[in-house]
């Protein structure tokens, strides 16, 4: 099998070209979507995994990582005769869900740029790959992840925190008992691996998968258990409120994973092991 990552330059991109390099898959990354070299960097048969990313507050990059881009990839896959794509979204597209946990089939409510952009990107794979095994059907594969961290991921609420810790500095929480769903970036990895592998999983006939750890914590929890693990004395959690003291982003998530462990896919890292991956890793930076 031969996969084209677009996106090989983020986080969990990396993380997935370094995996399938290892096992001697024949790898190629893709961060340019103008038709010409689209084109050339995608063949007949490749598998295409598509984890362009931008969580910046810029309109037209957002449009550009999680639309237009997937857009052109669309088109070269068609002309090209690849295999199929796999679609890396994100939990943010439910928004302010009001259900937890959250189900695939629960109504997208973004709130956000983010959100939003990534919702179009999944429409777009519905609306011009087709639901059905018709002329104009593509096989297409949506994961929904939840928050992605582990060793070398620079940014992020775990990242930030604990680097505050270490600097000795009261780590600011904003919201503090908003709870979050974080995977551990090789948990994710392995995600990806299983539907690389399984061609049959598609998105056109049983709809997006979320990947998590279906599981949530609030995010002063989560402070305090890296202020004890850090070891630091004299750190606590310093919460604030936004300026206007109103919500800015969503008060729980926690994804279910029913659908994906089906497939034979569970989480295996647990947070307080990921955490401790993290801080071993930030304690040799």
């Amino acid at each position: 099998m031969s996969v084209v990552i677009c996106g090989a330059h983020t986080y969990l991109g990396s993380r997935l070209f370094d995996r399938l390099s290892s096992d001697g898959m024949t790898v190629s990354a893709l961060s340019e979507y103008s038709p010409r070299i689209t084109r050339h960097t995608i063949d007949e048969g490749d598998t295409v995994v598509y984890l362009d990313d931008y969580s910046g507050h810029g309109v037209y990059k957002s449009v550009y990582s999680h639309v237009t881009g997937l857009s052109a990839v669309i088109d070269i896959c068609r002309i090209k005769n690849a295999s199929r794509i796999i679609y890396g979204s994100s939990y943010r597209v439910y928004g302010r869900n009001v259900y937890i946990p959250v189900y695939e089939h629960d109504t997208k409510m973004p709130f956000d740029l983010y959100g939003l952009t990534k919702m179009w990107g999944e429409d777009l794979l519905y609306e011009s790959c087709g639901i059905t095994d018709d002329e104009r059907s593509f096989p297409f594969t949506v994961l929904r992840f939840s928050k992605v961290y582990g060793p070398g991921c620079r940014d992020g609420f775990i990242f930030d925190t604990m680097k505050s810790v270490l600097e000795s500095v009261n780590p600011p929480v904003y919201f503090g008992e908003q709870t979050r769903d974080f995977i551990y970036v090789d948990d994710a990895v392995d995600a990806l691996c299983l539907i690389l592998n399984n061609g049959k999983i598609r998105s056109n006939r049983v709809g997006a998968f979320n990947i998590g750890s279906g599981s949530e914590i609030s995010l002063n929890s989560l402070a305090s258990k890296i202020i004890e693990l850090c070891g630091v004395d004299g750190v606590e959690v310093s919460e604030t409120t936004h300026d206007l003291g109103v919500w800015i982003d969503y008060p729980r998530m926690r994804l279910n994973l029913d659908k994906i462990d089906m497939y034979g896919w569970k989480p295996k890292v647990s947070l307080d092991d990921g955490l401790r991956e993290v801080y071993e890793w930030m304690s040799k930076t």
